[in-house]
């Protein structure tokens, strides 16, 4: 700890940008005699869409760690020394596992203008899959309407017939 706060004591001037990502995942490396875990949090001030599949991440800074406390501390350390939040936009994304929740990245970034928290996209469509696995034709259409049209009003409608057909056939017979 007191080494990371010894690399900040030349900031006199905390940078203030409207918006911030911040990014987290644990990485398990199999195939060793011990197993490794390494824990990532990534902070960068935007990110620029090359194509379809490749973004450039500008003013990224990368925590890596095989303790995700001390890559959580490391971080942070940075954004305490680095950045004034007060008027910021924290987007945040991650897997939504143990130590990689909104709750972890709310403490990660302390006070700020707004935080909104996304699961990333390939545990989002798995949990659409998962929970709707009883109604086969559903989960293709809201992962369509949700990760490729941003229709809001698509979403709304699947949700409605994923409620109704539920509510039918909870009020089936055999159910009762």
């Amino acid at each position: 700890q007191q080494q990371s706060e010894e690399r900040y004591d030349g900031i006199t001037q905390k940078k203030k940008v409207p918006v911030l990502y911040l990014e987290g995942d644990g990485v398990v490396i199999k195939g060793t005699k011990k197993r490794l875990e390494f824990h990532r949090y990534q902070v960068c001030e935007d990110i620029i869409n090359l194509s379809k599949t490749r973004r450039k991440r500008v003013q990224a800074k990368e925590f890596v760690s095989l303790s995700r406390l001390d890559a959580l501390q490391e971080i942070k350390a940075y954004l305490a020394n680095t950045y004034d939040l007060s008027d910021t936009l924290i987007i945040s994304n991650a897997d939504g596992g143990a130590g990689y929740a909104k709750k972890d990245f709310d403490e990660i970034v302390g006070y700020c203008r707004q935080h909104e928290h996304f699961l990333d996209v390939f545990h989002l469509n798995k949990k659409i899959k998962d929970r709707l696995g009883f109604m086969p034709a559903m989960p293709s259409k809201l992962i369509s309407a949700v990760e490729f049209k941003y229709d809001r009003h698509l979403t709304d409608v699947i949700l409605d017939t994923i409620e109704s057909n539920l509510i039918d056939e909870l009020n089936t017979p055999e159910n009762h």
